[in-house]
């Protein structure tokens, strides 16, 4: 099997990364974050609150990996 992200012989059965992620320190960081990657040529796949105060967000890099920012 052939990655699409990579490009990498994958054997089969073989894992790989999902997605990884940034945990915050202060929520208000989320915002300048989220602009970073977006500045880097990236995207905004999705956005919210796993709980009141505690956002996230989930983005694209230039290359297709799923990153995971929040705060807790």
């Amino acid at each position: 099997m052939l990655s699409h992200l990579s490009g990498v012989q994958t054997p089969p059965g073989a894992r790989r990364i999902i997605h990884f992620g940034f945990r915050l320190t202060r929520p208000e960081d989320l915002d300048e974050a989220v602009a970073a990657v977006v500045d880097a040529g990236g995207r905004l796949q999705s956005r919210g609150e796993f709980a009141p105060r505690y956002p996230y967000a989930f983005v694209l890099d230039p290359d297709g990996y799923e990153i995971e920012i929040w705060y807790e």
